[in-house]
């Protein structure tokens, strides 16, 4: 953040950061997506924003939404105005066969094509779209309360709306993460596990969280919005805030044990894994207040050398 503007910045392995000509809003969370060549952000307020991998720019016919999401070769994004909405852009045609490229008509990214569109949930219900996330060939929508999956129908440009669960939804897009064959997510009064059960045929919600309720139950709904997790090295992590009105504490569920470790002073209101030019993976969060990056795991903690004591039986 600089003065009342958000500043965005972007960096190569690590290297030094270089940031992006224009401002953002300072209130709004900027959230991004990879689709095709491209990387594309949105955070609800500022014309939606494309990287080529040279220059930034702003995207031809783009839009204003929230949660820009690449699936079925279109850029999706919920209406800032109409939040029970969901807009797709035109398709990415180029398509291969063996060898052989076929480059059609590049309509990604374009929300005034022909082949673009909307798609409503609960229209007039009050009904607001909380987060998105693609999971096993289809597109999950989260509301507060329920979930959908979408897939693509058999006509051209149209799609089949099927509801995952009418009873449980999420809090934040940025706590749903995959995990393994399921999906975490925060969700009012816990964490809770989306995929397959036995004995069901059919995915189902799980709580995972009954050995932490109180962590939810001292938050506030603000504070719940702002719950961002990721899932690396067997761990979905989640950050949280717990003493103040920013993330500031985490909490990781492993699950080759099935338990939750606590893991205070670790703040981040932004996650991600980077897989860097040799091909190693890294988790990295943004701090919630000083507009630093870092990684998660190295050899000293932010400059201060790892102390550990170690005491045998007498």
């Amino acid at each position: 953040k600089s003065g009342s503007d958000v500043k965005m910045e972007h960096s190569t392995d690590g290297g030094s950061w270089t940031q992006v000509a224009d401002s953002f809003n300072a209130s709004a969370n900027i959230d991004s997506c990879q689709a095709a060549s491209k990387v594309y952000t949105g955070n609800g307020v500022d014309v939606m924003h494309e990287w080529n991998g040279a220059t930034w720019a702003h995207t031809s016919n783009g839009t204003i939404g929230y949660y820009p999401t690449y699936y079925n070769q279109r850029i999706w994004v919920v209406d800032e105005v109409n939040k029970d909405g969901l807009n797709f852009s035109g398709q990415y045609t180029e398509s291969y066969t063996g060898a052989v490229s076929a480059a059609g008509t590049d309509k990604l990214g374009d929300f005034s094509d022909a082949s673009a569109g909307w798609i409503s949930f609960r229209y007039g219900s009050g009904a607001e779209i909380k987060g998105l996330k693609v999971f096993k060939n289809a597109l999950y929508v989260f509301l507060s309360d329920s979930i959908y999956s979408i897939t693509p129908a058999s006509s051209a440009n149209t799609f089949s709306i099927s509801l995952v669960t009418n009873s449980v939804g999420t809090v934040s897009n940025r706590s749903i993460a995959q995990v393994e064959e399921d999906l975490f997510f925060a969700a009012d009064d816990g964490v809770y596990s989306l995929g397959d059960v036995a004995n069901y045929t059919a995915v189902r919600t799980t709580n995972k969280s009954a050995k932490i309720r109180e962590v939810f139950e001292n938050m506030t709904a603000t504070n719940k919005a702002k719950i961002c997790a990721e899932y690396y090295d067997f761990k979905y992590r989640l950050f949280y805030s717990k003493d103040g009105t920013s993330n500031d504490s985490c909490i990781a569920y492993d699950i080759r044990y099935q338990g939750w470790l606590d893991w205070s002073n670790m703040p981040a209101n932004d996650t991600c894994i980077y897989e860097d030019s040799t091909g190693d993976k890294m988790l990295y969060f943004g701090h919630p207040t000083n507009s630093e990056v870092y990684k998660m795991y190295g050899a000293d903690d932010n400059g201060t050398s790892i102390q550990s004591t170690w005491y045998s039986k007498s």
